[in-house]
This record gives structure tokens, C-alpha cells and sequence, in this order.
């Protein structure tokens, strides 16, 4: 009898702590749960990214630029850069971006290029696969890129601007930067 009574015991304690362990389990896995911890992850990435070396770029400014900021800062305000630049290893020159969007507060930084299709002088130089290595450097860094031909940007700032703030709000999980979308 007294083994019997003492089963029973364990067997009690065991399926309270069987419900306490299910109970963590299932606020573990709650979406309150989740978000946080996506959230200090991304925090921990994000602190990795590698900052800009300069901010007094040389790069020539495609025709279309100029007009294009003005859409961007409108959008996005103070966040916008130009003359980002980022030291290239064993280079004279260094990469820079025709716009970057930098948020302080959580270390995400944007490389968005307008991508001319000619030189001035009527030579291609955006085709496929020659932003390649460039690409490669600023992700290598933990920057995103965003690339638009100079139509896009031309024809339609308000979308491409659209297309960084729901970029901005996946990689935040925050909804609040498509607000001036809405």
C-alpha cells in the first residue's frame, strides 16, 4: 500500500509539472513571445553592420537624382544620405552610394541605386550581373541593397519609395513605415 500511495504521489507531481512545462511551451511559442525574441535577434544583426567610412562621396550624380531625393527625403526625411561612401581593400577609390538610408536607432542601413542604362557618351553600363561585386561588398557588410533602373525613378518615385518602406517594415516587423502609404 505504501507503494501504491507513493506512485500515486509521483505520478501527481509528475502531471503538474507535465502541465507547468506545457504551460511555458505554449507561451513560449505565443506571438508576443515570438516577436520579442525575432526583435533581439534582429538587434544582434544589425549591430554587426558596418557603417559608412565617409560621407563626402565625389561620385557623379545621374540627371534623375536630384529629383529623385526629393521624393525620398519627403518619405523618409533626415534617414536619406548622399555621398555615402564605403573603403574598398586594396582600392583608390571608394564604393558610393547614390542614396543611403540609415535608421539610427536600429543600425539598418540601405544602399538604393538608380541604375542609368548609358554613359553620356552613349555606352551601356548597367546590364545583368555587373553591379555584382558591388552588391556582394555592401551585403558583405550587412547593408541592404535596392536597385532601380532611372526609369522607375523617373516615372515612378512615389512606388519605388513604397517598395523601400514595406523593405523597411519586413525587415523591422513594424507596419508604422508604410504609414504615409496608407
Amino acid at each position: 500500500n505504501m507503494k501504491v500511495a507513493r506512485h500515486r504521489e509521483k505520478l501527481a507531481e509528475w502531471h503538474k509539472k507535465k502541465r507547468q512545462y506545457d504551460n511555458y511551451v505554449q507561451e513560449a511559442h505565443s506571438a508576443e513571445a515570438t516577436a520579442l525574441y525575432r526583435a533581439k535577434k534582429l538587434l544582434e544583426v544589425l549591430s554587426l553592420t558596418v557603417p559608412p567610412d565617409g560621407r563626402n562621396g565625389t561620385a557623379r550624380r545621374g540627371r534623375s537624382e536630384r529629383k529623385f531625393e526629393f521624393h525620398l527625403k519627403k518619405c523618409f526625411g533626415n534617414n536619406i544620405h548622399t555621398g555615402v561612401t564605403m573603403n574598398i581593400q586594396n582600392y583608390e577609390y571608394p564604393y558610393s552610394a547614390d542614396f543611403s538610408y540609415i535608421n539610427t536607432r536600429y543600425n539598418l542601413h540601405i544602399d538604393i541605386e538608380i541604375d542609368e542604362p548609358y554613359t553620356r557618351d552613349g555606352k551601356p553600363i548597367h546590364f545583368v550581373g555587373c553591379d555584382a561585386d558591388r552588391n556582394r561588398f555592401f551585403i558583405q557588410k550587412l547593408w541592404l541593397v535596392i536597385r532601380f533602373s532611372e526609369s522607375q525613378a523617373v516615372k515612378y518615385p512615389g512606388e519605388c519609395c513604397k517598395t523601400i518602406a514595406e523593405t523597411i517594415a519586413y525587415v523591422l516587423d513594424d507596419d508604422s513605415y508604410l504609414e504615409h502609404f496608407r
